[in-house]
């Protein structure tokens, strides 16, 4: 399994180059992307994040030889850890790692709700339904 590159080569180092080249505050706990600055970020016209959940750098290489996403590839970085889809998700919505998130997978157990849920879509594990915290969990007057 490769391991996470937090300091410079890895997910979370893309957001914080897109976050702070946007206007964000800087991140205290992840520096930029080594090979993307926020200043070329901040430069551009236009910012396009595209995410395909499972695409990763050496099957690019190997099948997509020639292909626009090839030849427009800076280089490869690393996900996080653990490498599920949630957990990376997250990251690229909270542009922190999922030891700050707390999101590991797509099924985590709530204990002060008392359930199993799948957090992305924010509905329990046995059904197909939307869970509201207010009518669902919040015990109130």
């Amino acid at each position: 399994m490769l391991r996470p590159d937090y300091e410079g080569g890895g997910l979370v180092n893309l957001m914080a180059s897109l976050m702070t080249g946007l206007g964000g505050r800087p991140s205290d706990l992840y520096p930029p992307l080594a090979g993307l600055p926020p200043q070329e970020v901040k430069a551009a016209a236009n910012v396009v994040l595209l995410l395909l959940d499972g695409l990763g750098h050496d099957y690019l290489i190997q099948n997509g030889a020639g292909g626009a996403l090839c030849r427009h590839l800076q280089g490869p970085i690393t996900s996080v850890f653990p490498p599920t889809t949630a957990a990376a998700v997250t990251t690229v919505l909270t542009a922190v790692g999922p030891q700050q998130h707390a999101v590991t997978g797509w099924f985590v157990h709530l204990r002060e709700l008392g359930t199993v849920s799948a957090l992305l879509p924010f509905r329990p594990r046995w059904g197909a339904g939307a869970v509201s915290m207010k009518t669902d969990w919040i015990r109130g007057p």
